[in-house]
């Protein structure tokens, strides 16, 4: 599903373009490889370069659903892949268990399933509006 989702953010303006990092083919791996390449080429050109880099601590776990939906709806993006999005990020909970104690569920309103693969997809949809330029 990551593979399929990473295209459609892409084309849809809710990646920046350079952005890398927890998305399939292209991971901060990848990224580091790319990076002086793409310096280099640029200098070669006489341009002045500068990299920011931006490591957003619990980006996963403080991904909320409403927020979420508003950013994908503010970018056009389809409202049926809206929708599964919001539905996936929706009416989650945990249980937690102990001995002796009663397994009752805990609602979850904020954060992607972890361990899931399309879970990395969601994150960085929140960041475009940190990185257009003005």
């Amino acid at each position: 599903m990551a593979v399929r989702l990473s295209p459609i953010a892409r084309s849809r303006g809710l990646l920046h373009p350079y952005q890398c990092g927890s998305l399939p083919a292209l991971s901060f791996f990848e990224g580091s490889l790319t990076l002086p390449h793409a310096i280099g080429t640029l200098q070669r050109l006489r341009f002045q370069v500068s990299t920011l880099l931006l490591d957003i601590k619990a980006g996963f776990d403080n991904v909320n659903t409403s927020t979420l939906k508003a950013a994908l709806l503010l970018q056009y993006t389809p409202s049926q892949l809206v929708d599964w999005v919001y539905f996936f990020l929706s009416e989650r909970s945990y249980t937690l268990i102990f001995q002796g104690s009663p397994h009752l569920p805990v609602p979850i309103s904020v954060g992607t399933p972890q361990g899931s693969p399309i879970s990395p997809c969601f994150s960085p949809s929140l960041s475009p509006p940190c990185t257009q330029e003005y």
